[in-house]
């Protein structure tokens, strides 16, 4: 499963009623699973965050500018105003570089594979029948379900 497909994941995970599930096994491997997701989708959190402030940490000042700017320019009718301030916007351009590399960095994170034991393919198929889940939830779910287990 990749990074980015955590949070997806997990959140699918929480709308399984656990009660329902009458397969001990499958119900302690999802319990596993999960917990064994929300510890790694913390530290992807924490790998980005600390990514961020590195790569865009020195330009603190310069966001908070382009966000006044931007709130100015939403704020005018004015389209001589709009584009000189557009155009003070574009001026950013170190940032925008940097923001370009954070971007590339971030999702080669997000790409990066986490090891999960999974769940059981066959055995949540016929537990998860029996709940109100839809096809969206099951497809988040999707890398975490191994046909070997």
């Amino acid at each position: 499963m990749k990074k980015q497909e955590m949070k997806a994941a997990l959140d699918a995970l929480k709308k399984i009623k656990m009660p329902a599930i009458s397969d001990k096994a499958l119900r302690n491997g999802i319990i596993t699973t999960h917990l064994a997701l929300l510890k790694a989708q913390r530290a992807y959190e924490k790998e980005a965050a600390d990514l961020e402030a590195a790569m865009l940490g020195a330009f603190a000042d310069d966001r908070e500018a382009i966000g006044k700017l931007q709130r100015e320019m939403n704020a005018t009718t004015d389209a001589a105003k709009k584009e000189a301030i557009a155009a003070k916007i574009n001026a950013y351009t170190e940032l925008y570089e940097a923001w370009e590399a954070y971007t590339r960095a971030l999702n080669k994170l997000g790409t990066e594979e986490v090891a999960v034991a999974g769940i059981p393919m066959q055995p949540f198929i016929g537990e998860i029948q029996k709940q109100d889940f839809d096809l969206g939830q099951i497809e988040a779910l999707y890398p975490l379900l191994n046909e070997e287990l």
